[in-house]
């Protein structure tokens, strides 16, 4: 199982702003801008934030949404891959300068 952290206000991201926002607010500060739009997209379009963690790429920020996305995102510097490992199967954008990605599960 992957490492998750969900986002409460005792398991704050070390960019989470300290302030209580609503849950779409608590996204790490340094998000790529590109990879924040997508998010932004998809909450618009009723999907959820489930989590901030550090798996698969430790060094980055790594936003895990609810539901598979909702959009078909295009955006210059992103790249969409899906991953399906038997035991990891998800999809995800990836931001080549940041590292940052946002991920959801395609079960």
């Amino acid at each position: 199982m992957p490492c998750i952290r969900k986002i409460y206000p005792m398991w704050p991201n070390k960019n989470t702003p300290k302030e209580s926002k609503p849950l779409s607010k608590k996204l790490p500060l340094d998000l790529h801008p590109r990879i924040k739009e997508i998010i932004d997209k998809e909450l618009e379009k009723g999907n959820e934030i489930e989590g901030v963690g550090v798996w698969p790429r430790p060094k980055s920020n790594n936003v895990y949404l609810k539901y598979r996305f909702k959009l078909e995102h295009k955006a210059s510097g992103i790249q969409y891959h899906e991953d399906h490992d038997p035991h990891y199967l998800i999809a995800e954008y990836f931001a080549h300068e940041t590292g940052d990605t946002v991920l959801c599960s395609i079960k």
